[in-house]
């Protein structure tokens, strides 16, 4: 029975694994404008892309630069804090 789990295992791995490889030849999944043909090599299924998307709700917050401040605490020697 073992056996057969292994030869099971196996074969859908070697099924996901030549998914993903069609799908990148594809260029499937893949976001942004291509750049232009050699520019840089890349590994297999990745390719550059002139722009990067913007991801956010629409919605903007107006944060005020002398207000805002980051504070780092919690379980660490030193907590810090920093402003704008």
């Amino acid at each position: 029975m073992a056996e057969e789990d292994d030869g099971l295992i196996a074969g859908v791995k070697r099924k996901l694994i030549e998914t993903k490889q069609r799908w990148a030849g594809e260029g499937r999944l893949l976001t942004g404008q291509t750049a232009a043909p050699g520019a840089q090599r890349l590994p297999p299924g990745q390719r550059e892309v002139q722009n990067w998307p913007v991801l956010d709700l629409g919605a903007k917050p107006d944060v005020r630069l002398d207000r805002w401040h980051l504070r780092v605490d919690g379980l660490i020697e030193q907590p810090l804090v920093w402003d704008w």
